[in-house]
């Protein structure tokens, strides 16, 4: 649903909006649990992530660098 044009804020919404409905290959990227102790991620170690997790983050990264590399 747009938002209302009379507001400067939901104009800028509208915009975006028109943006992203071009991308017709826009998909999510999930990534499974880092690790079981969330509350503590930003102390961990790279490497104590799980496999599971880093490789996702590798997709996802990868991913990213063909779209910011796009001409």
């Amino acid at each position: 649903m747009a938002a209302s044009a009379a507001d400067e804020h939901a104009t800028r919404l509208n915009a975006i909006r028109q943006v992203l409905s071009k991308f017709t290959r826009m998909r999510g990227l999930g990534l499974p649990q880092p690790h079981e102790k969330r509350t503590g991620l930003c102390d961990l170690e790279p490497h104590k992530l799980s496999a599971e997790y880093r490789a996702g983050m590798s997709r996802v990264l990868h991913t990213l660098t063909l779209i910011l590399t796009l001409p």
